[in-house]
């Protein structure tokens, strides 16, 4: 009797050890919905030739919002209005967003798995949902394009349209 006492007592311990290693890995779930709101900031234009650079420091709104794993970002200045969807993933006190479908492929020269590893268990025992990304989808030379600061609420993107190049900076 007592060492089906014993046996099961192990079990248990067992299980518990388990559930406690499974669910305490080092990295808390991330509230991924907290990048959504507006943020105020400048939006700056650069238009490239060979000859000139011309820039131009512009107040701007940044307006995020959720659609499913993915957000939409609205880029706005009073005359300018820019729409562009992007996949968003996990990287600590950041939250990456990349580009998804047609305009990843464009920029990237290559197809992207379309997967989102936010909070997702893999990308939980082998890094972040970021380094997760990188690794799948990107070659060592794809460049990137913007951040969100958990720690200061700030949102940081490029992004190009008809040739010219903008640079949007904000907080929330």
């Amino acid at each position: 009797m007592k060492s089906i006492q014993i046996k099961l007592l192990s079990l248990l311990m067992l299980v518990l050890l388990s559930i406690s290693t499974v669910t305490c890995n080092g990295d808390k779930a991330i509230d991924t919905t907290s990048v959504a709101g507006t943020y105020t900031g400048t939006l700056v234009s650069n238009t490239a030739s060979k000859n000139t650079t011309v820039t131009a420091l512009k107040t701007a709104e940044a307006n995020v919002r959720m659609h499913g794993d993915q957000i939409e970002v609205v880029f706005t200045d009073g005359d300018f209005h820019h729409s562009i969807m992007l996949n968003i993933f996990d990287d600590g006190d950041f939250i990456r967003p990349c580009l998804t479908g047609d305009a990843f492929e464009s920029i990237y020269n290559h197809i992207s798995s379309g997967s989102n590893f936010m909070n997702d268990m893999m990308s939980s025992m082998t890094g972040t949902d970021w380094s997760m990304h990188l690794n799948v989808d990107h070659k060592d030379n794809d460049k990137h394009f913007g951040q969100f600061n958990l720690n200061n609420n700030s949102f940081e993107y490029a992004f190009m349209v008809d040739q010219m190049e903008y640079h949007f900076n904000g907080v929330k």
